[in-house]
């Protein structure tokens, strides 16, 4: 994150709170053949994340450009 511009930097902290009191809001997208994580697009970067509902948390998995994922690094996640 530190590598990103404070603007960009400044979303992404909001988005991420926003996960937390709602982790479906905004552009979210379950990711197609796993169970349970989602992907969060914030502008040109992607936010890999997984829901654990029975203690209400978030785990960060991944956060890239969307440029530098591939579809294997995605696959990988579990």
């Amino acid at each position: 994150m530190e590598s990103l511009d404070r603007r960009l930097q400044q979303k992404t902290l909001l988005l991420l709170d926003e996960l937390q009191t709602n982790p479906y809001r905004g552009d979210v997208k379950k990711v197609q053949g796993k169970f349970d994580i989602y992907r969060l697009r914030i502008g040109e970067y992607r936010l890999y994340f997984r829901l654990i509902p029975e203690s209400r948390t978030i785990e960060i998995l991944l956060f890239e450009s969307r440029g530098t994922i591939k579809k294997k690094t995605i696959q990988r996640l579990t």
